[in-house]
């Protein structure tokens, strides 16, 4: 019974994660197309796309979690199948078949296609980004899913230094594209190898999560907790300084691994802070924008895009980022579509 609760209150957090994640990821989306941010807040909004990082975090926790208690390869493909296919495949069908005439040329071949069917979009240029802008992100997430068990028979043997390893591997492919190819540094480093330390890092923290860890009192926890949110934060705003130069996508090439380390720091002393910390995290907001993230992440950005493209909501000015009525409206009725 202690087993039980103790990984339930380790779901709690992970689901306040995820939660967090949905929004920030909603928030630069909707910002690219309205503008509409709080002065202080607008940091988070250029930089939202951290919470791409976040979710890949979230799932290499999730995975290590889950196959650890039920090693069965069939149970392990089964549950990632239904989890994942229902959504993506109807999310994509309802595109093609009742608004292909919102694609482009481009999007409706028959190799634009198989290429999202078959989750290998990202690796070519004419089809990343294809048919809805999101599903790039999938297709890591379900590459990662086929490496999973191999790297999993590894893992347990030498956590540690799997993790090492791949935190290596991650940053040297970056590194190599930033050196390389910086016009195209997007395309490069959104690749699998490009991310694999952040699955890498939730794994090492669900293991973690294993062991007493006795040192880890609840209040160094939430202490710890709380400076490796603000650290977080820190690291938001410094790319929101440098978002122009040398660019979003040059600092997080550069800094991913300082993000997955806030993202492990924060998730290792949640699980073991105070309640009232836990409480803040896993609040019923959070929790249910965890609940219902897959297929908000799925529909969201090609909904706002439909209502911007349409002008469902007409703005009353010239340039709408400056018509605040519009922005607000826009927001309402996004979010609530």
């Amino acid at each position: 019974m202690q087993k039980n609760n103790s990984n339930q209150l380790r779901l709690e957090t992970l689901d306040g994660l995820r939660g967090i994640a949905i929004i920030l990821v909603i928030y630069v989306h909707y910002w690219e197309i309205t503008w509409l941010a709080p002065r202080h807040l607008e940091f988070l909004a250029s930089t939202g796309s951290i919470g791409v990082s976040l979710f890949f975090f979230i799932s290499g926790y999730c995975l290590h979690n889950s196959y650890s208690q039920r090693p069965s390869l069939g149970h392990y493909i089964w549950r990632r199948a239904i989890k994942i296919l229902p959504s993506y495949w109807l999310c994509m069908a309802v595109i093609l078949l009742f608004f292909n005439h919102t694609l482009s040329p481009n999007e409706l071949t028959a190799w634009q296609i198989f290429t999202n069917l078959f989750f290998i979009h990202n690796w070519f240029a004419e089809t990343y980004g294809g048919i809805n802008g999101v599903f790039w992100t999938l297709a890591v997430e379900i590459q990662f899913y086929v490496l999973f068990p191999l790297i999993f028979v590894f893992f347990r043997r030498r956590p540690w230094l799997v993790t090492l390893c791949l935190l290596v591997l991650s940053n040297a492919y970056r590194w190599f594209f930033v050196l390389k190819q910086p016009d195209n540094l997007g395309f490069f480093t959104n690749q699998l190898p490009g991310f694999i330390e952040m699955f890498a890092l939730g794994m090492l923290a669900s293991e973690l999560h294993k062991r007493p860890l006795v040192w880890l009192k609840p209040l160094i926890a939430t202490l710890l907790a709380l400076m490796a949110t603000l650290m977080f934060l820190g690291l938001s705003y410094w790319s929101h300084i440098e978002r122009f130069e040398p660019g979003i996508t040059h600092w997080q090439a550069q800094y991913r691994t300082l993000c997955g380390i806030s993202f492990f720091a924060v998730t290792l002393a949640s699980n073991r802070a105070s309640c009232y910390w836990r409480a803040v995290l896993a609040n019923p907001f959070f929790t249910f924008m965890a609940t219902i993230s897959f297929n908000l992440y799925l529909w969201h950005q090609w909904l706002g895009r439909q209502l911007n493209a349409h002008q469902i909501i007409t703005p009353s000015l010239i340039d709408p980022h400056t018509d605040l009525t519009w922005q607000l409206n826009f927001w309402l009725v996004a979010v609530l579509t």
